[in-house]
């Protein structure tokens, strides 16, 4: 066995899909969500001299460690890319040139920049605060959130120019015509095109500062349209990445939860119409090895399906264990009764839920589920008949 496998580190830098995750995954992607966050942190306390000065050592000492770490990450990333299937490349070099002109690998490198930059004397350049701040944007690699809405201005980037263009047409006229009104009453406000800009920028951006305000009547009732008219136009960016975002986490929820429906035998061969009249019925939950999931006794208002993960279902005198692409809970509800057995998940277990409603309703909805539901419970029920003949036990 190698001693640092290089596709086991692609997978631990590269993989951030939460259904596939685990607690290995998760604490490395916190570790470096909140190590960048101290790192900003840092950057924005040094700015202020009296505490840089105070505390000067400790701030070159984080700069150190923060390129440290973020070379040691970029590097790896760089050295296990080729593991990709994606990657473009006949060889490992191309894979690796392709690789590091991706725009996160990009940012990775912008966010190097400033140690470099500091070594030759030059960190007191507005370019190398600058490249400071793109570690922020490191963050989006760890936040499906933050990608989302990345994704979301990327694909509405020729909507949002026109929505700029029609906002800086707006502020135009409605500067000029200011500008027009209240020069001579106000020169020092209104004096001129860029002047008036600024009253124009706050009034529709903001609700007004007050330093800037017409005081002709004429002035004053054309700010009353153009603020009616301004507004509204300068909301519709808002809306539009609101809904596109609204969109495109829907998306992402249907995908996974898609890619999880496809774990269950029963599910893998439904048709896409079918998967999205389920999906709505079921969620996902997540238990922690030695977990009790169900104990005996307990009103039966849940079935589950296992995504990732193995259980121990406890019978009274042996206990038999389920696991990937299995389900259990079924027959408590067909029969409306009490749960028969305590049930333990034996690892980490992802699994999806449906309660019983749901349940009731999905059986309506699709035959062959409920016949293959059905059948399993059967089967299930044969065995427990079988085994009581020698013990009284219960299964499920």
């Amino acid at each position: 066995m190698k001693f640092f496998d290089r596709k086991k580190c692609y997978a631990l830098l590269e993989t951030h899909d939460e259904e596939d995750s685990d607690a290995l995954l998760d604490g490395l992607d916190w570790f470096f969500s909140i190590f960048i966050v101290f790192s900003l942190i840092v950057f924005v306390l040094s700015t202020e001299k009296s505490i840089y000065d105070e505390y000067q050592i400790y701030f070159q000492v984080s700069e150190w460690i923060t390129f440290l770490i973020f070379s040691l990450e970029y590097v790896l990333r760089v050295w296990s890319c080729v593991e990709a299937d994606h990657l473009k490349g006949n060889t490992d070099t191309q894979k690796r040139l392709n690789f590091i002109k991706t725009p996160m690998m990009i940012v990775d490198l912008l966010s190097l920049l400033p140690f470099f930059l500091s070594l030759f004397g030059l960190k007191h350049l507005i370019i190398f605060t600058i490249f400071r701040i793109f570690r922020f944007f490191k963050l989006t690699r760890y936040s499906t959130s933050l990608s989302s809405l990345m994704k979301v201005l990327i694909d509405e980037r020729r909507t949002l120019m026109s929505c700029m263009l029609l906002i800086l047409g707006l502020l135009l006229v409605a500067s000029t015509s200011l500008y027009l009104v209240e020069k001579d009453l106000q020169p020092d406000k209104f004096g001129s095109i860029p002047r008036a800009i600024w009253w124009s920028i706050i009034t529709f951006g903001t609700v007004g500062y007050g330093d800037v305000v017409p005081i002709s009547a004429l002035g004053k009732s054309i700010t009353t349209l153009f603020v009616l008219v301004g507004v509204p136009i300068f909301a519709l960016p808002v809306g539009m990445i609101a809904t596109s975002y609204n969109s495109e986490i829907n998306k992402k929820e249907f995908v996974v939860t898609w890619s999880m429906l496809s774990k269950v035998p029963i599910f893998s061969k439904l048709s896409p119409n079918e998967i999205s009249e389920i999906i709505p019925l079921l969620y996902s939950k997540k238990f922690e090895m030695g977990e009790m999931i169900c104990r005996k006794g307990d009103l039966a208002s849940t079935m589950y399906f296992i995504l990732r993960g193995v259980v121990d279902i406890q019978l009274e005198h042996k206990s038999i264990q389920l696991s990937t692409g299995d389900f259990f809970g079924e027959i408590a509800l067909i029969e409306k009764k009490a749960r028969q057995n305590n049930i333990t998940a034996l690892s980490i277990c992802k699994m999806l839920l449906i309660d019983s409603k749901d349940f009731e309703i999905l059986l309506k909805r699709n035959a062959t589920i409920a016949k293959s539901i059905h059948s399993v419970a059967i089967e299930r029920s044969k065995i427990t008949m079988e085994e009581q003949t020698h013990h009284p036990i219960h299964i499920l």
